[in-house]
Formats: structure tokens, sequence, C-alpha cells
């Protein structure tokens, strides 16, 4: 018997045709266009998660920094009139180092150590290193400038619509130090601690000092984790973005995501409100 036997070729391995190749991009391509989106999303709400992280932290070290000082909030930080009693030292590095600010010994740090300039600084501002002013909080001015004269007028303006004499005590403010208008203010001044703005986390375009002068439209909140960039990118006024919300930090230490419209509310600013 004769055996005969068949050999077979191994055929070519197939490959993907254009056509192919070019369905399996596009898919890629509309699945990545449907995730970026969520993915962004995702980004946003973890910083704004963070960010409010560090504003809790900074109010709780402005709340011991009170309790040891006869209950008297720091200085804001104004850029125009530093004060040894500034919350934050960022001018002239040399004579004023940020270690040196007036709350650094309440964030944990230990003596003479550098201060962890992380917790200063939103995960969301990206312009922070290129400011003058790097970090990204700024004080409320009416509670700790005390060469804010709008605060210092609107208190008069106040104590008298409450017939109440400038240096004198009332039940309407039975904690009213005397001439406290012409320095920083008192805690206990404050008249509802729960719904009164000591921090904001502050707009990358306005950002200059570390205080913030409420009411007049040029600080506002920042609304980098509501809209991402916040405008056009080269300005931010408030007119651009009222209603998105930013984070805020108030007097009784708890922390807020709240519209530019409610951070420009006297109601939400003014101590004595």
């Amino acid at each position: 018997m004769v055996s005969t036997t068949v050999s077979m070729k191994p055929g070519k391995a197939r490959g993907f045709t254009l056509v192919e190749l070019l369905v399996v991009i596009t898919i890629i391509a509309i699945l990545i266009a449907l995730l970026l989106p969520a993915l962004n999303s995702a980004e946003n709400e973890a910083n704004r998660v963070a960010c409010q992280a560090n504003m809790r932290t900074l109010s709780q070290a402005f709340i011991s920094y009170t309790s040891n000082n006869k209950g008297y909030f720091p200085a804001a930080g104004d850029g125009g009139n530093p004060q040894a009693a500034d919350w934050i030292y960022w001018q002239n590095a040399g004579s004023r180092p940020l270690n040196a600010s007036r709350i650094a010994p309440y964030l944990g740090q230990a003596p003479g150590a550098n201060l962890n300039t992380a917790v200063l600084v939103c995960p969301a501002d990206v312009a922070a290193p290129t400011r003058a002013y790097p970090y990204s909080y700024s004080m409320n001015a009416w509670l700790g400038d005390p060469g804010n004269a709008t605060a210092q007028n609107q208190l008069i303006a106040d104590l008298t619509i409450n017939n109440v004499a400038p240096g004198t005590a009332s039940s309407a403010y039975p904690n009213f130090k005397p001439n406290s208008y012409v320095g920083t203010l008192a805690m206990s001044a404050v008249k509802s601690p729960s719904s009164c703005i000591m921090l904001i986390d502050q707009s990358n375009y306005q950002l200059n000092d570390g205080a913030f002068y409420p009411g007049n439209l040029s600080d506002t909140v920042g609304v980098r984790h509501d809209v991402g960039l916040e405008s056009n990118g080269t300005v931010n006024t408030y007119s651009l973005n009222p209603n998105n919300r930013g984070n805020v930090a108030y007097v009784d230490g708890h922390v807020g995501y709240i519209t530019r419209l409610a951070s420009e509310n006297t109601a939400n600013f003014d101590p004595w409100k």
C-alpha cells in the first residue's frame, strides 16, 4: 500500500484591514469623548473636597489663634498694610518668613519647621506659582484689617443704627470692645458666626494678597471647582460667573460651597449683621 501524505502549507496570519483599524479608532475616540466629562467632573469634585479640607484646617487654626489671643482675630494680610499680627506672612520672605505667620503654630508644624504650603493652596489653583501672592485663600478684611476704612465706617453705621456709641457695650453688642473698629475684631463680637464668612478660596485673577474686601465686586470667590477655567482665561470679573460656586469657610469653622452672589451678600460677610 502506498501512503500518500498531504503537505499543508501554513496560512499567513491575517492582519487588520484599514477599514477595521479606522472602525476601532473611531470607537475608542467615541468612548474617550463619553468618558472625559465624567473624568473631569470627578477631578473637579476631588479638588473641591481637598480644597475644603484645607479651608477646614485653616479655620481651626484661626479659632485656636483667637483662643490664645484674647479672642481677637489675626490681621488679614493686606498687601499694602503689613501688620505684625498678619495671619499669613507672604511679603519680604527674608524679614517675614512664612513659618512666622500668626497661624503657623496652629497648623501642626514643629516649632521652627517650615510651614507646609499645601494647606495654603487650592489643588485646582494652577496659577498660584505665577502670582506675587502664591496662595489661594484670603481672609475677610471686615474681621482683620486695621486699615479697612469701609469696614470701620460700616461698623460705625451699624452701631449708630442700633443706638450704640463706639466704645460702649449694649444688649445688641455685648462683647463690643472700645474702639475695636480701628483694629482686628474679637470673635465674640461676630453676631452670627455660622453665617459670617472668614475665608474664601478666591478667584485666580483677583488674588493679590491675604485679604479680601467683599461687597465691592473686586474680590470674589473663585469658581474653578464649578466651571473649571474661570472665565475667558484673561480676567475673572464678578459679572462673568455670578451664579457659579466656590468654597468659603465661616467663623464657626464649617465650610460651604456658595455662589458669588451669596458671597457678595452683606449678610454673609458683615460680622455685625
